[in-house]
């Protein structure tokens, strides 16, 4: 699980970086654990 975990992070950074999506977005791929905390704004949520 824990593999999974990172390897679902390390995609999301990379589309996040591949759309150059405003903001640094190591944080994702350097938490540990199966929450993680994004960074986003009100202005970023539906």
């Amino acid at each position: 699980m824990a593999t999974r975990i990172r390897s679902m992070r390390v995609a999301l950074r990379e589309h996040l970086e591949k759309l150059k999506t405003p903001g640094k977005w190591e944080h994702i791929t350097q938490q540990i654990g199966m929450f993680s905390f994004l960074g986003l704004t009100r202005m970023y949520l539906h």
